[in-house]
């Protein structure tokens, strides 16, 4: 195909952009009276700063950075707690932590925060029981959460309601998680919710119930994790418990 035909189309596209999308008119005239320099001018002023300032884009850049120097974050957080221990900088660090698997440390950064009046502040709360629930530490999750309900009555999180429910059902309180999963399911029905209810469905030996709570991840849609965590974990382990209560059924 003929350049000038390419860079024709181009500027239809980025005409038709410019419209739909709002821009000022007077990029229409000029990407109409300069074809080459207007689109380049289009790019560069209107387009590339909306890329760069993008989730994905952002998202790209920290796979990147992560690539390239894996711990200038948690050396970013190290320097800023050095300098100025604030409770943000403790959470900061507390998190860096865990993201490495030191939930250990990162359970010590939360308890040096929660001090004074910030001693059952329920999101550094919320912070430490989900270190220990990475820790596989149940018991001491479930305490966490109990103090932090106990302190603030009116606090709510769908975060705070997944781990109390996840506590339950690995300490092997099967009612009691079935109750908070089934509670979950009515207002934030995410895949890992449905997964569990699964779980405890096969666990009550009704393989019906539990192969459509399984087919339910696959099938309709999710409610987003606020943990940022995808759905691919649980549709692959969900499509493999199909795969196994489909042959015993039959």
């Amino acid at each position: 195909m003929p350049l000038f035909i390419i860079i024709m189309l181009l500027q239809v596209l980025l005409i038709v952009h410019a419209m739909k999308t709002g821009r000022n008119t007077l990029w229409i005239w000029v990407l109409l009276m300069a074809p080459m320099i207007g689109g380049l001018a289009y790019l560069i002023v209107e387009l590339l700063p909306a890329w760069s300032s993008s989730n994905s884009a952002q998202k790209a850049r920290k796979k990147v950075r992560d690539i390239t120097d894996p711990h200038r974050d948690f050396r970013l957080a190290q320097d800023n707690l050095k300098r100025n221990e604030t409770i943000q900088n403790l959470v900061n660090m507390a998190k860096e932590c865990a993201g490495k698997g030191l939930y250990k440390d990162a359970e010590m950064f939360y308890e040096r925060a929660l001090k004074g009046i910030y001693q059952t502040d329920p999101i550094l709360l919320e912070g430490l029981a989900g270190v220990q629930l990475l820790d596989q530490r149940y018991e001491d999750c479930k305490r966490t959460l109990n103090s932090l309900i106990q302190h603030n009555p009116n606090f709510r999180s769908k975060t705070g309601h997944v781990m109390y429910a996840q506590c339950l059902y690995h300490l092997k309180d099967i009612d009691g998680a079935s109750e908070e999963f089934e509670a979950l399911k009515k207002y934030h029905a995410t895949a890992l919710v449905k997964y569990h209810l699964g779980e405890i469905r096969h666990r009550q030996n009704r393989p019906t119930d539990a192969l459509n709570e399984f087919r339910s991840i696959i099938e309709q849609e999710n409610a987003w994790d606020p943990s940022g965590n995808g759905d691919e974990q649980w549709l692959t382990k969900a499509q493999a418990r199909i795969a196994e209560i489909t042959k015993t059924v039959h």
